[in-house]
């Protein structure tokens, strides 16, 4: 995850920076939105890796439209109109094609910032998850070109036009992968229902409790739903983004439809006594219940 970061930051090229956001992006679980803030690239981008991981890429223009006669007195060797035309249309259908390939959309201007973002938090909310059978037989990931029409007349569609079909997904690595993008990331993620019951005081060297309260609603299921509690917690402790601690372990038990009833309105106290490290200042919890896949994750500072 560190390596990807890094790449995508350093990079020199918009290719490379787009490839290995994607490939950092890859591992955190559900849909994606980037907004790309740019000036636009002659050159094609290759969007295969931001499909791959579900990112759905929406380019921001920030490119101005220079008049040509101001470029002319400055532009050696001396440009035409026809030429400046050319870059200017190039540079937005480079723009238009990677927003599109990926599921996204293209926000057009520096100046509509507020409705970009309205319109990316929009698609996030409000989708479709289709899905299909493949008869392959490769144990290799394979990324299979797609396309979506719709009957309905005066309809715009907005979705990738490629898919990976990944066997080793469901996979230990898998499982790995997820919780590292999840103690990684500077975002909580909302998957799953729990809160951490505040932290007390502490010295350096002293011992408390941590109590992370799982519950369920309308929108998130328990963990114990299935009959069956399966799940992996997995912390760490922060001094600022340096990792002094790692702690964590897997729960695994069967759960009777009463047992299930009253955790419904109780909801399940997971709890692990930890040693305060001098310098801590703060705690990340991430779960992930092992039976659907859901992955949450709180942090809270330490007092």
């Amino acid at each position: 995850m560190e390596y990807f970061r890094e790449r995508a930051t350093g990079a020199v090229d918009t290719q490379s920076a787009l490839i290995y956001v994607g490939r950092l992006l890859a591992a955190l679980p559900g849909e994606k939105a980037l907004v790309w803030v740019t000036a636009g690239t002659t050159s094609n981008i290759w969007t295969a890796s931001l499909q791959a991981g579900h990112v759905k890429v929406y380019p921001l223009d920030v490119h101005t439209k220079i008049p040509y006669e101001f470029v002319a007195t400055f532009t050696h060797p001396q440009t035409t109109y026809e030429y400046e035309t050319e870059v200017n249309n190039q540079l937005l259908q480079n723009m238009r094609d990677v927003a599109q390939e990926t599921g996204g959309e293209l926000c057009g201007t520096s100046v509509e910032l507020g409705a970009c973002i309205q319109g990316v938090m929009e698609d996030a909310t409000d989708y479709y998850v289709l899905s299909y059978e493949t008869h392959s037989r490769s144990n290799k990931p394979e990324l299979r070109q797609i396309r979506v029409k719709v009957d309905r007349q005066g309809v715009t569609v907005s979705a990738r036009k490629s898919v990976l079909v990944d066997p080793t997904i469901g996979t230990a690595e898998e499982k790995r992968e997820r919780i590292a993008a999840a103690l990684a990331s500077p975002m909580d993620l909302p998957g799953l229902r729990f809160e951490l019951l505040p932290l007390p005081p502490h010295q350096p060297g002293q011992r408390f409790m941590l109590s992370l309260l799982m519950r369920s609603d309308l929108e998130h299921l328990g963990v114990w739903t299935s009959g069956v509690i399966d799940i992996t917690v997995v912390g760490i402790v922060l001094c600022g983004s340096d990792v002094l601690q790692h702690f964590g372990e897997d729960v695994h038990g069967k759960v009777s439809p009463k047992t299930a009833s009253d955790l419904d309105r109780t909801g399940l106290t997971w709890t692990h006594q930890i040693v305060v490290a001098t310098g801590a200042s703060a705690v990340r919890l991430v779960v992930r219940d092992n039976t659907t896949g859901g992955i949450g994750s709180i942090t809270q500072t330490i007092p």
